[in-house]
């Protein structure tokens, strides 16, 4: 059923075109992404899953091969309604809490440019929190299957409902931009609980000269969780809701061409007192690689660490270890296989769902991913 639908969704952005405006320029662009991966494990107590906040299983406990890890499509409509206004509208199809792919609006929204450096949108954007999180969803630009769980599972949030500003400097060959972001949003995790987060702020910059990209971003929301309400009964009033979430990144990329090398940092906190509900939680990953023709092989090391004991959500500090290959066998499309070696702390399920009993184990993926 998942392949089904996440196939349809392919064939509906390739059969899409362009629409041209009076000057004979695309007025309306469609593009596309897809990415149909499967997944293996021998482990008996646990599910791995690349999102851990949405989805409700994966591969291990629940099934040997499981093809819901990785797997999505995405349609993209940018439409350009004058040289300073324009659109965008990006639909995607994957896994979510309730086990179905039904697509889902992942951005929708209108950008007034004010100059060619300045520009400000409004609708549903981006939040800005990582390195990657303006192409986390389209595998063909990563080098890995799936960005590292342990950085990219410290905070669930993808969009918001709200407005954002962009501002964009050169300096000596040095570029550099800024983004501010405000709004709200929804989410509903992998049990069925819902929640809204308000109030968020976001802010990241980016720096760009020659072969190095860095980036710095971070996040502060309000989150209201009607789940938790339980926790007034240990003298936590309140504590369902207005319960403040941080996150703060930093991370770099440097790329020479024929070899590259990334890392990334970052630090959660959620809180409120006198329950550290989430506790603090600190992730990094350091991956390096080299291009070999078609053939890209990497390796990659990440850890998560519960810094402070959480007195709600789970501690699960984890290590992994990664070893893969992509390989570009034709324009716009790659082959990726990847090998995972992943060690919850002690006494720790990790970032593993559906435990029963000791986690952690070996999961072997491949994935085919493409854009259009």
């Amino acid at each position: 059923m998942a392949g089904r639908q996440i196939a349809a969704a392919a064939i509906l952005a390739m059969a899409a075109g362009t629409v041209l405006a009076e000057d004979s320029q695309p007025m309306f662009k469609v593009t596309g992404f897809s990415t149909l991966g499967i997944a293996y494990s021998s482990m008996r107590n646990a599910d791995f899953v690349s999102n851990y906040w949405v989805q409700p299983n994966g591969v291990g406990k629940t099934r040997d091969w499981s093809t819901s890890v990785d797997s999505r499509a995405g349609a993209q409509v940018n439409a350009k309604l004058s040289n300073e206004l324009s659109a965008v509208v990006q639909i995607v199809s994957e896994q979510r809490w309730d086990n179905s792919y039904r697509p889902f609006v992942e951005w929708a929204s209108l950008k007034y440019a004010f100059t060619p450096d300045f520009s400000v949108r409004a609708g549903r954007v981006l939040v800005p929190t990582f390195m990657w999180s303006e192409s986390r969803k389209v595998g063909y630009t990563n080098p890995w299957i799936r960005p590292p769980v342990e950085v990219y599972n410290l905070l669930v949030l993808t969009n918001n409902d709200g407005v954002d500003a962009t501002y964009r400097s050169t300096l000596g060959g040095v570029k550099n931009s800024a983004t501010l972001m405000y709004g709200q949003t929804k989410n509903t995790n992998s049990g069925g609980a819902k929640s809204k987060f308000k109030q968020g702020i976001s802010f990241s910059d980016t720096i760009e000269s020659g072969n190095l990209t860095a980036r710095l971003g971070y996040v502060q929301t309000k989150m209201d969780m009607p789940a938790l309400a339980f926790l007034n009964a240990f003298g936590c009033t309140g504590c369902e809701s207005d319960v403040p979430l941080k996150v703060a990144t930093a991370g770099f990329s440097y790329d020479a061409s024929d070899w590259f090398v990334m890392a990334e940092g970052s630090r959660s906190t959620v809180k409120k007192r006198p329950f550290d509900i989430g506790g603090v939680r600190t992730g990094a990953y350091l991956t390096g690689g080299v291009r070999l023709g078609a053939y890209t092989p990497y390796l990659t090391y990440g850890q998560m660490q519960q810094t402070a004991a959480p007195t709600v959500f789970p501690a699960n500090p984890q290590q992994s270890a990664s070893l893969g290959l992509r390989w570009d066998f034709m324009r716009n499309a790659d082959i990726k296989v990847q090998y995972d070696h992943i060690r919850p702390g002690a006494g720790s399920t990790g970032l593993f769902i559906n435990a029963s009993g000791a986690a952690g184990g070996n999961v072997l993926s491949t994935a085919v991913d493409f854009v259009f």
